[in-house]
Formats: C-alpha cells, sequence, structure tokens
C-alpha cells in the first residue's frame, strides 16, 4: 500500500504469495494458492502431505497436525498449509522459498540441526526426491549399503 502511494509505479495487489496465520490451539499457518484455486487457474501441481509426527522434534514435543504442500512440475512452492503449534514459525522458510521462487531443491540441500521442528519442512520434499530415484539407482544404493554400511 505504502510503495503505491508514494510511487508513480503502481502494483496491482497479488495473492500468490500471502500469508497469515490463524492463532488457534494449534496455530493454522496459511501461504501461496490453495489447491482449489490452482485447479481453478489451471495450474499443475503435485500435492505433499505429511503429518507433524513424523519429525522427531514435533513427536518430542507431542505436536500433532499437518503440514501439505502444493508444487509446481518445476518444484517451486505454490503454497501451503501448516497446522500445529508454532506452525506461524515453522512456515516462514517455505514462505521465502515461495516468494523467491526457490525451488524445493534449495531446502532439500539444506542441513538442519537436529531436532528441531522446522526439519518437517525438508522431510516432505524428501517424499518428492525419492520419487526421482529410478529402479536402477535404488539397487545401486542398496548395494553400495551392503557393501559399506
Amino acid at each position: 500500500i505504502l510503495k503505491n502511494l508514494f510511487s508513480p509505479f503502481k502494483k496491482k495487489l497479488s495473492w500468490d504469495h500471502f500469508s497469515w496465520v490463524t492463532y488457534t490451539d494449534p496455530e493454522i499457518a496459511t501461504f501461496g494458492r490453495n489447491a482449489k484455486t490452482l485447479t481453478e487457474q489451471g495450474v499443475s501441481f503435485e500435492t505433499l502431505e505429511i503429518d507433524l509426527t513424523e519429525e522427531d522434534r514435533e513427536l518430542i514435543d507431542e505436536n500433532v497436525g499437518k503440514l501439505k504442500l502444493s508444487i509446481s512440475p518445476g518444484n517451486k512452492i505454490l503454497g501451503g498449509t501448516m497446522i500445529g503449534s508454532n506452525a506461524g514459525e515453522i512456515a516462514q522458510e517455505l514462505i521465502l522459498a515461495m516468494s523467491a521462487g526457490l525451488k524445493v531443491d534449495d531446502i532439500f540441500a539444506k542441513i538442519y540441526p537436529y531436532p528441531t521442528a522446522s526439519r518437517i519442512n525438508k522431510k516432505v520434499i524428501q517424499q518428492k526426491m525419492a520419487g526421482k530415484l529410478t529402479d536402477r539407482t535404488k539397487w545401486l544404493l542398496q548395494k553400495l549399503y551392503q557393501l559399506f554400511g
């Protein structure tokens, strides 16, 4: 609003990267476009979903909830929702990645301290990365693990 007020170059409001947190118990963090909007706009996307209890820190803290992401064919975050304690804080790196146009590969490559609640962001993306493994690659990795594991 301020930029449009003081600048001669007006910019139309885009809801594509809008985010908000509903401070209930548990919190609900929502960002970007939801599946319904993406479908209505004819955008191709894949949905990744994970329970927060899949991450050790969330299990220790007894934080129940869910993370759901919409990912483009180009591996960019289009939107998502997280429900759980501190969802507003945990979702911040996903919101930044979406706003900056980063690929999920960038989040996957990040090294997270163990155990931290935000590791759930990497864990959901592991689903996408595991899908890239071919049968031949899986076989090779199993053999290497047997040899050196």
